[in-house]
């Protein structure tokens, strides 16, 4: 290059988004050609929640696939993944409705002794026909939790899997290929050097063991390069884990969209535009560009279901961890989450004050700060799931004020693991000058 090229070349001027793509919101025409023309990458949690979903979104569901058929690609990862650990779903699928038919079961005999106490303290005569009619309305519950999971008894075996049908045919071809050894001991190593580092994605994953840690990078090491060879302007990686910071940048509690590193990374080393979505977002979206029939109930349905099938709950561990943690930085918070465990996950507002010594001055404004602030650590370092329920939550003695708690109640995980644990069964006296409120 001669001198005054060289010149030319330093003093060139960008654009104000030129070298800094990841930080701008893309349009809805990217939309329509990432979905026209770009890759669709499903994760593996995709694959597997299908089998979480209620019939009729499972099949509107495979509908989408099958219209972005030409467009949908694999990573031999998720294929590793998805066979890994698809029995495991079927199981815990006839595990859950075990699990709610017996405690329906319980309910029944709990509401028979509750009636039966009634009548013997009231006096009270009549027929059983109410209780007939409660057995009647459990039953017809019991049996409707049964045949939910009643066409899926059989799917262990592949060859009776109408899931598994389908599937074979939308992803045939589309499924990558394994990497040499060589290749992929490279890319675990990356992997778990990204972890250590704290790079996405993936690096939330620390609770797995050994080199399992490195599954989501190589779903995305995997993604970026079939997104190389293939020469394509976007790529959407389609994601259940909605609540990791693997994959989804947050701010101020609401998702902004794919992390800026992946989108960078993307840019830089595939040359593509990056989507990151779950599959709620990409139904709708397929709904309006390709107009594949999907209902409001499916997208409901969808939304429902995260990475686990499940709602986040409070995992024994968690609830110890948490106690163990409570116990040191909120003694009186503490020994009102242990008593209100005692007490079906209720304290009352005077109950409180006599844990707590208080002067009856004294308000509860702030009580459940320490116990917010400790969950909130805990979700930061990957030690809890993200949208659990508050581990303290306040009640207010009327719904259209929140001046005066009536009291404090607790996750029924918390009443369940206090109620089998010796833990807190003695919470003893505690300091009335600890982070309780505003004196």
């Amino acid at each position: 290059m001669d001198e005054v090229a060289e010149a030319e070349a330093e003093n060139e001027r960008f654009g104000l988004a030129d070298g800094f793509e990841e930080y701008s919101s893309p349009t809805g025409d990217e939309w329509e050609i990432a979905l026209a023309d770009g890759l669709v990458v499903l994760d593996t949690n995709v694959l597997l929640n299908l089998y979480r979903y209620e019939e009729s979104a499972r099949d509107q569901f495979l509908g989408v696939l099958e219209a972005l058929e030409a467009r949908l690609f694999i990573p031999h990862q998720v294929a590793v993944e998805f066979w890994r650990n698809r029995e495991n779903v079927l199981d815990a699928r006839h595990e859950l409705a075990e699990d709610v038919i017996s405690r329906l079961s319980k309910l029944l005999s709990d509401a028979e002794g509750v009636i039966g106490e009634w009548r013997n303290r009231s006096g009270a005569s009549g027929s059983a026909s109410e209780l007939d009619a409660l057995r009647s309305a459990v039953a017809d519950v019991q049996s409707v939790v049964e045949a939910s999971v009643d066409g899926a008894k059989h799917s262990t075996d592949t060859n009776a899997d109408e899931v598994l049908r389908r599937l074979h045919v939308i992803l045939q071809g589309r499924v990558g290929p394994a990497a040499s050894e060589a290749v992929q001991r490279a890319d675990v190593e990356e992997g778990l050097r990204r972890v250590e580092a704290k790079v996405p994605p993936g690096y939330k994953d620390q609770k797995k063991n050994g080199d399992d840690r490195a599954g989501d990078y190589l779903v995305w090491c995997q993604s970026l390069r079939a997104a190389k060879d293939a020469s394509i302007p976007w790529l959407t990686v389609v994601t259940a884990d909605s609540r990791s910071d693997d994959w989804f940048r947050r701010e101020s509690g609401m998702t902004r969209g794919p992390r800026r590193e992946l989108v960078r990374e993307a840019l830089d080393e595939a040359e593509v535009g990056l989507f990151i979505v779950t599959p709620n977002t990409l139904i709708a979206r397929a709904r309006d560009s390709l107009s594949v029939d999907v209902s409001d109930e499916t997208l409901e349905s969808v939304s429902s279901v995260g990475s686990s099938g499940r709602r986040p709950t409070w995992s024994a561990s968690a609830v110890q961890s948490f106690l163990d943690r409570l116990r040191d930085e909120g003694p009186v918070q503490f020994a009102a989450v242990v008593e209100a465990a005692r007490n079906d996950g209720f304290v009352a507002r005077e109950r409180v004050y006599e844990l707590g010594d208080f002067d009856p001055d004294r308000t509860l404004r702030g009580f459940t700060r320490p116990a917010t602030r400790i969950a909130q650590e805990m979700v930061s370092g990957g030690d809890l799931e993200r949208d659990v329920t508050e581990p303290l939550t306040t009640l207010y003695e009327s719904p259209d004020s929140y001046v005066l708690a009536s009291g404090f109640r607790v996750p029924d995980e918390f009443v369940e693991f206090l109620h089998s644990s010796s833990i807190g069964r003695a919470a003893g006296e505690v300091a009335p000058d600890s982070e309780a409120g505003t004196p």
